[in-house]
């Protein structure tokens, strides 16, 4: 649906479910055409770690083909070998975290997230942003365009982002976080206008 803006601009206006998180959370500043450059991932792993998480996914991918195979022959081997492999993946997530991220409250949706930041960022400007979770086997590094930067004491800034050019692959993370943290949480959920939000 669009939305009429003062300035006379139509802009779209989209509804997610959002949900509070807890998230190794970092982000870098960088000019809109690096997202047509290259892939979120590649702004926050040096080279040998690139390397190494490509390998990891390879060889996760055939073990799972591997495993339905033994799941149709013996399923309590199948669950066993599963729970051995997100055992693994949890590592491995460890090993590959980048240094730089913290852990950060974030108000989650498909369509964007906010967070608090102690000084102010410029609305307009593009992010690459990478999520981890620290207990899960979850992790999603995206674009992003800042649409508010208001002044939040005591935290500072409360931050509000509009996700960019995401793929089904990203779309798809994003909402199998946000189903499981509200399923967790069993409260009800509030919808979110990113974009359209004055």
């Amino acid at each position: 649906m669009a939305q009429i803006t003062r300035n006379g601009h139509a802009r779209e206006r989209r509804c997610h479910y959002r949900v509070d998180d807890r998230l190794l959370f970092e982000f870098k500043l960088i000019d809109p055409k690096t997202m047509r450059q290259q892939a979120p991932a590649s702004l926050f792993m040096a080279a040998a770690d690139s390397q190494f998480k490509r390998e990891l996914d390879r060889l996760d991918q055939e073990g799972k083909t591997l495993l339905r195979g033994i799941a149709g022959r013996d399923h309590s081997l199948a669950i066993y070998l599963a729970l051995l492999n997100h055992k693994i993946s949890l590592i491995a997530a460890q090993l590959t975290t980048p240094g730089q991220q913290q852990l950060a409250a974030i108000n989650l949706s498909e369509g964007g997230l906010a967070f608090y930041h102690p000084s102010p960022l410029h609305s307009g400007d593009h992010l690459a942003i990478a999520l981890r979770s620290q207990t899960e086997d979850w992790q999603c590094q995206l674009y992003g365009r800042i649409v508010r930067s208001r002044a939040a004491a005591p935290q500072g800034y409360k931050v509000a982002v509009a996700f960019c050019a995401l793929d089904a692959s990203q779309q798809q993370l994003l909402t199998r976080r946000v189903l499981k943290v509200q399923m967790r949480s069993h409260k009800p959920v509030h919808t979110d206008t990113i974009a359209g939000r004055e």
